[in-house]
């Protein structure tokens, strides 16, 4: 079981909860028994139904079931460079040319990753690292 499993439990729950009162809904509005209706409901309808159940799921409510089972994981906005914490430049220089000497990685493939890498290096060189 995923650790964040428990998050996505709240919003099955609300989901659920929409798509069976779409369901009685449907029920009450096709004037049918709930044996005809139900011998008579495609996937199609099914689908439907689910579908108009998940759009009522508010982002208030999604927010609410992460931020109770994940707690601050979710809180605050990390620094976008603390993944490069204790690096600089002189290690982003040697991944470079352990990138060059990586068999299959080409001219194009290191210009792209200059390209990606070139603002972190630049954010490591503006921080004084």
């Amino acid at each position: 079981m995923s650790k964040i499993q428990p998050c996505y439990m709240g919003i099955i729950s609300t989901t659920k909860r929409n798509y069976r009162g779409q369901q009685i809904t449907a029920i009450i509005d096709s004037d049918k028994s709930l044996t005809d209706y139900l011998k008579q409901v495609t996937i199609k309808d099914a689908m439907n139904l689910f579908a108009t159940a998940w759009s009522e799921v508010s982002a208030s409510c999604i927010a609410v079931c992460r931020q109770k089972n994940l707690g601050d994981a979710v809180g605050e906005q990390a620094d976008s460079n603390s993944d490069f914490d204790g690096l600089d430049e002189a290690d982003a220089r040697e991944a470079e040319e352990r990138f060059e000497d990586y068999e299959g990685f080409n001219n194009h493939d290191m210009l792209n990753a200059k390209q990606t890498l070139g603002p972190v290096t630049e954010d490591m060189a503006g921080s004084g690292r």
